[in-house]
This record gives structure tokens, C-alpha cells and sequence, in this order.
């Protein structure tokens, strides 16, 4: 009598499908019965989509390497904290069509390559990764213009920071006083339209990571600049951000 399994004594193994595989093939069965854009959509989302989503992943993570070898870093990749992290963050690198979302989920794993297993700083790197995939890109500009600014943080004492988000002649960040008649050159442009630039920036205050302590009818938030929450995730997620004074 033959010593294999009785499994595989039955006949030749057949891979069972996970309930991922199924439903991938649902939606590509779908997608072919679909007219006129079906079979466009069908071998878009899985050709080039795909091989998109897969190629992101595998710029991040070689971008993390070249980053750690060239800065000389000791990783801590094989700890299950940072493994964790990444497959959490993995699938929304894959789906990450913009760039200031990869870029910031990409330094967020670079600032956490290092941490030693056990850490207390986990605890704010998770924290970080929570708060980053709440925010969508022209948040993530917002926090990133933000962070770059060595003015824009939360002041400790003293007057509050004399930086300002404005509209003209696009939107930007300013440092010092703003003569919307006369705007001058750019400072420090954010790439997205004024509305959107205004709705994210009363987002980003409900979520307690940026503050101002006016708002301007012509288009614009005064003395606007980064809470304490707000450095903390741009601390794990903008691998270069001004260090707070």
C-alpha cells in the first residue's frame, strides 16, 4: 500500500481557489458580459492595471533599499511590526494613482525600516499609517507643503506663526505678510485647485493636524500651521520634513 497521503492517493491535486480568486474571477466574467466597455475595462483592470499595481510596489520597496544602503542604516525589516506595516500598506501603495500618496506611504515604511522590534515608537508609526489613509492627495500636499516649512509648526509660546494659505495667483503657501492685489512670485505652490485646496484644509483642521486663526473671503487661512498631531504624522510620513523649533 502506497505511504502518500490519502489525499493524494485520490487522484492529482487540484489548488483550491481562495475567496480572493473567486471573486477576481466574478468580476472579470462580469466585466466580458458587459457591452461596448466591458472587455476594454476587463483587460485594462487586469493587463496594464495589474502590472501598474505591481510596479508601484516594486518602486517603493526598491526606493526603501537604496534609501537605507546609501544612508547606511541598520534595518529592522524582519521584525513582525514592520511586516505587519507593510501589509497593510502594500495594497494601498498598489492603489496609490497618485504620487504624494505613494511617496508618503513609501517614507512612512522608510522611517519605520529602522525601529527595533518592541519599540514604543511603534505605537506612533501606527498611529501614523491610521491617520495617512484617511487623507487623500491634496491633503497629503497640504501636510507636505506644511511639513517642509520650519514656520509652519504649532507654537510652544509666544506670537503664532506668520504663514499663511493662499489662493492667488495659485494656491500656495506664504511666509510673511500677502498682498492679494499685488501677490508677487510663488513661495511654496500646492498643485490642486483653490476649492479643492480649501475643502482638504477644513478637513485637516476637523482632524486636529493643522490649525489658523483666520480665514480670508478673497481666498486664504492666516497664520495657519501644523499641531502637534499633525508633526507627528508628517514626521513618519515626509522623510524630509523641517524639524520643529
Amino acid at each position: 500500500m502506497s505511504n502518500l497521503p490519502s489525499r493524494l492517493q485520490q487522484g492529482p491535486f487540484e489548488p483550491k481557489l481562495s475567496a480572493r480568486d473567486y471573486s477576481a474571477n466574478t468580476m472579470e466574467a462580469l466585466l466580458k458580459g458587459i457591452p461596448y466597455i466591458g472587455e476594454t475595462l476587463r483587460q485594462f483592470i487586469f493587463g496594464p492595471a495589474a502590472e501598474r499595481r505591481m510596479r508601484r510596489v516594486e518602486r517603493t520597496l526598491a526606493e526603501i533599499g537604496q534609501r537605507l544602503e546609501a544612508l547606511g542604516a541598520t534595518s529592522a525589516v524582519d521584525s513582525e511590526e514592520f511586516v505587519g506595516l507593510l501589509e497593510i500598506s502594500v495594497p494601498k501603495i498598489a492603489r496609490a494613482v497618485s504620487e504624494d500618496t505613494r511617496e508618503r506611504f513609501r517614507d512612512l515604511l522608510l522611517n519605520a525600516a529602522t525601529l527595533p522590534p518592541g519599540s514604543p515608537e511603534w505605537r506612533s508609526a501606527e498611529l501614523a499609517e491610521e491617520l495617512l489613509s484617511e487623507i487623500d492627495a491634496p491633503g497629503l500636499a497640504i501636510l507636505a507643503v506644511l511639513g517642509r516649512c520650519p514656520e509652519a509648526v504649532q507654537p510652544s509660546e509666544g506670537p503664532v506663526p506668520n504663514t499663511s494659505l493662499v489662493s492667488r495667483p495659485v494656491p500656495q503657501l506664504v511666509v510673511g505678510e500677502f498682498d492679494y492685489a499685488n501677490p508677487g512670485e510663488v513661495q511654496r505652490p500646492i498643485g490642486y485647485d483653490w476649492p479643492v485646496v480649501e475643502e482638504w484644509t477644513q478637513r485637516l483642521r476637523e482632524k486636529r493636524l493643522l490649525h489658523f486663526h483666520a480665514s480670508d473671503a478673497r481666498g486664504g487661512f492666516v497664520s495657519i500651521y501644523l499641531t502637534a498631531l499633525g508633526q507627528l504624522l508628517v514626521r513618519w510620513a515626509l522623510a524630509d520634513a523641517s524639524p520643529a523649533r
